[in-house]
């Protein structure tokens, strides 16, 4: 679940967003040998964005920002079966992301829109080891940076100027890509290491996705993602994700 809001200002050519991701997920305690808690509700990282239009012109705009997110997940902690840690990572990392963005309708019906962002890691997470002579600091685990691009076409196939639930539905279908740009981080103390031991992530993935507009300018968007790409590149084989946008003006 995503909850969050976005004001716009000057004409709608400036807005600043606030997203706080929740989700029902594995717990942030793990006990070594023990069972995977899947039905823990945790607070993601929130992010903070702000956009500016750069150029607009017969229905073509390209936009510029920045997202800034901040370590409001929960601490990670790895524990033995008699509940002392064994490790512990703290969620403190801060991170940058620039992007910029364009989006083109050439009619009342076609329409394309697409982004291009980095991912920095600003600080890292601090992590403590226990290797046998009790938990002491192993250093700072950083996230590789990251490049993003995304491009997407759409058709309105259905629009009504009645005064039904449903006023345009569109069909659309995109293509997402993320490349790290750096070798994986990882920390060591002991025999223990901790650590993202997969280099060089490529990923394409492509969605097909039906964004509906509903009375009272609510957007009801849904999509299937499954990746192109294959072998340990592949996080995942198929992902369904639904996403419901109010305005309270």
């Amino acid at each position: 679940m995503l909850a969050g809001f976005e004001r716009t200002f000057l004409e709608e050519s400036v807005s600043i967003e606030v997203r706080a991701p929740f989700a029902s997920t594995i717990d942030n305690v793990v006990t070594v040998g023990g069972p995977y808690s899947g039905s823990d509700v945790q607070m993601g990282v929130m992010s903070l964005n702000g956009k500016v239009a750069l150029f607009r012109r017969d229905g073509f705009l390209v936009s510029a920002g920045a997202g800034l997110t901040l370590p409001t997940a929960d601490d990670v902690h790895v524990r033995r079966a008699d509940s002392s840690d064994f490790v512990a990572i703290q969620a403190e990392s801060v991170h940058v992301q620039p992007f910029l963005g364009w989006a083109f309708a050439p009619n009342d019906r076609w329409f394309a829109q697409g982004f291009f962002q980095f991912d920095f890691d600003t600080n890292g997470n601090s992590v403590a080891i226990d290797s046998g002579r009790g938990m002491s600091s192993a250093g700072r685990l950083n996230d590789a940076a990251f490049a993003f691009a995304d491009a997407s076409v759409g058709y309105w196939m259905y629009q009504s100027e009645s005064g039904g639930l449903v006023r345009r539905i569109a069909p659309t279908i995109e293509l997402h890509w993320s490349k790290s740009l750096q070798v994986a981080d990882s920390v060591q103390s002991g025999a223990v290491q901790v650590g993202n031991f997969h280099d060089n992530v490529d990923i394409l993935t492509g969605l097909v996705g039906l964004n509906m507009i509903l009375k009272g300018e609510t957007q009801l968007s849904m999509g299937y993602g499954t990746p192109l790409t294959s072998g340990g590149d592949q996080p995942f084989d198929g992902s369904f994700r639904m996403m419901l946008q109010t305005s309270l003006r």
